[in-house]
């Protein structure tokens, strides 16, 4: 049983392989029969031939009838870089008894000349010559690639030459046939995508132009001009700007894409410098981007030369090569720089490594097929999205995005560093105030202990001493006036047991002695619950309280003054109101004195109100709780 179905099984394969043989042996039809269908499929049925030469079409069809045409095994040719006129030749046939019309759809947006010729019976009839060399009205068809429309009448076998010269550039071509309807539908598939695309961005500009005069941040204004560039750059790769906006302008056609490109790099190096907030501080990168941008706008502008001046492939290949070596190391270095950045600790720098992969992946297939390398066709969904406008869209969407996280972690950071200034603000003016008051403190110790005690000394002296009574008794007045006054002003640099004594009770003591010496009839008031801030932050309200009573007593005018401390829930008010003149416009402005009361105020996280005209004054100072707010 196992020799049988080994012979069986060799004689299958046998049978197989000859009729595979036979098959292939055959001589194939190169005539496409028009059955009706809405597509047909071109594979096999198109032929191709090249020469350096620009030959007549009688020349062709001989060439064509002696077989030296060759046959393309696909629907796409690509030829890389060529110094050869290129034609192609499409037999087709109507075995039907009604006329077929029929479109012969060449999916290359940037041929510079092209013509077609039908001949059937032994007669040549030309079908027009188009291509970006050409004014957009002279198309036989309107549309941003070539179209030619055929027509068989019933029964009739013929023969469609199609000439196309990009001598000196890339040709990759990709040919469909299809009926009026499937191309109608087509069409209308590209234009609607396209306009949604464009819609895209236009909202993206404006959006950024709108930004960049609401907050005046640089980046916005050049990733608006990026975003146009780039609007112009998926246009020209897509043949749409010819038709759009330059259509009586065939010289701008065939540069347009570089133009747009080398915009598009630049403005991207830009923008990639202010996200990145690039300097030498910073980046290893810097002088290599500065260099870039330098090669790109020399490219852009010998681009005229090269194109327009000069017709030499060698020179146009080179600048091509050139110009996709730039682009990819530019592409290249925005990813070191983001990468750098990220290490650095910068987040958004994610954005664009993440925005620039699908856009890099599609630029570096499309360099491959722009010098034949690869033979890949860059359409997404037939004809309506390709994979660089599918790159272009999303790194335009991702990187807009990337900048509004970019700029809310800046606000995010500045906030934070503002906090911690006003931070470091507050210590220093701790550091200084508490500096302030160990001077105080030694100055009213030095009056009480060593001025005071001289004093004292001297008045004894003077007593024992045998010198005109009514003198002795004057001078013995003037040193008890200035003993009261040195313990005066010791008392107000540092009140005797401050650490010891309420604050309450050493205001109230102060108050009733105040009440004594001066004019000014004060009265103090105390209520709620003390004991809410530490000793030395007592010792800062004490401060305030103060400069303000001295502020009453000698520049107020006032007869009467009212002090109150009001211990609330969360805050201490202190509330200083008098019946004089008032105080200047602008106080904040005005003196040392409510200067220093502000600064102290400032560290105790509170907040001071000024209430003044020809009638009196009223000072309202809220300063909250340290335990409220986890100071303490």
């Amino acid at each position: 049983m196992n020799q049988r179905a080994l012979y069986i099984t060799i004689l299958l394969f046998c049978l197989t392989a000859a009729i595979h043989y036979t098959v292939a042996a055959r001589p194939f039809s190169d005539t496409l029969y028009l059955t009706g269908k809405h597509q047909y499929d071109l594979k096999g049925y198109l032929e191709y031939y090249c020469d350096t030469a620009l030959l007549p079409i009688d020349s062709v069809i001989k060439i064509n009838n002696a077989g030296k045409f060759e046959r393309l095994k696909k629907d796409v040719l690509n030829s890389g870089f060529s110094n050869k006129y290129y034609w192609h030749s499409l037999h087709l046939k109507n075995p039907t008894s009604s006329t077929m019309e029929i479109m012969w759809l060449f999916q290359n947006a940037t041929v510079n000349e092209m013509k077609v010729y039908k001949v059937s019976n032994n007669r040549i009839t030309s079908l027009g010559v188009t291509g970006d060399h050409f004014a957009f009205n002279q198309r036989p068809y309107y549309f941003y690639l070539f179209v030619y429309p055929l027509s068989l009448q019933p029964g009739e076998d013929a023969r469609f030459y199609a000439f196309i010269n990009k001598k000196g550039e890339n040709l990759k071509q990709r040919f469909q046939l299809m009926d009026a309807k499937t191309l109608q539908q087509l069409q209308s598939n590209a234009y609607f995508v396209m306009g949604i695309l464009t819609g895209i961005l236009l909202l993206v500009f404006l959006f950024n132009v709108f930004l960049f005069y609401s907050l005046r941040d640089a980046i916005h204004g050049w990733y608006a001009l990026y975003v146009l560039a780039t609007l112009w750059q998926m246009l020209a790769f897509e043949g749409m700007d010819f038709q759009f906006l330059y259509p009586a302008v065939p010289s701008i056609n065939d540069i347009a894409k570089f133009i747009s490109c080398g915009l598009n790099l630049l403005l991207m190096l830009q923008v990639m410098q202010k996200f990145f907030d690039q300097k030498k501080e910073n980046s290893r990168f810097l002088k290599g981007t500065i260099v870039f941008k330098a090669a790109i706008i020399f490219l852009i502008i010998s681009c005229i030369p090269v194109y327009k001046l000069f017709h030499s492939m060698i020179l146009k290949e080179t600048y091509t090569l050139f110009f996709s070596v730039t682009a990819v190391l530019s592409f290249v270095l925005i990813v070191f720089s983001a990468i750098e950045r990220v290490r650095q600790g910068f987040k958004p720098g994610y954005f664009y490594l993440f925005a620039l992969t699908p856009l890099f992946l599609a630029t570096i297939e499309f360099i491959l097929n722009l010098f034949g390398v690869i033979t890949t066709f860059d359409t997404t969904m037939g004809y309506m999205l390709s994979r660089i406008q599918l790159g272009v869209v999303f790194e335009t969407l991702v990187i807009s995005f990337g900048i509004l996280y970019r700029y809310n972690l800046f606000k995010k950071e500045k906030e934070k560093l503002s906090l911690e200034l006003e931070g470091q603000k507050i210590a220093t003016a701790g550091h200084i105030i508490s500096a302030q008051e160990m001077e105080r403190k030694r100055i009213a110790e030095d009056l009480h202990d060593e001025l005071g005690g001289d004093i004292a000394a001297i008045k004894i002296n003077l007593q024992k001493a045998t010198v005109d009574t009514e003198r002795l008794n004057k001078v013995i007045k003037l040193l008890d006036k200035a003993s009261g006054d040195i313990r005066s002003i010791s008392h107000n640099l540092m009140p005797p047991d401050f650490s010891a004594t309420p604050l309450d009770i050493l205001l109230d003591s102060y108050y009733r002695q105040l009440n004594n010496e001066h004019g000014i009839v004060f009265q103090f008031h105390v209520n709620g619950e003390s004991g809410k801030f530490t000793k030395e932050d007592e010792l800062m309200i004490y401060r305030i309280i103060m400069e303000l009573t001295n502020n009453v007593v000698k520049h107020s005018c006032a007869t009467e003054a009212t002090v109150q401390m009001i211990y609330c829930d969360t805050y201490l008010e202190v509330i200083v109101e008098d019946n004089g003149k008032g105080i200047p416009a602008e106080p904040n402005k005005k003196g040392i004195g409510l200067k220093n009361i502000q600064s102290r105020i400032n560290y105790l996280d509170g907040k001071i109100i000024f209430d003044s005209n020809e009638y009196g004054t009223t000072i309202i100072i809220q300063l909250p709780y340290k335990i409220n707010n986890g100071k303490d």
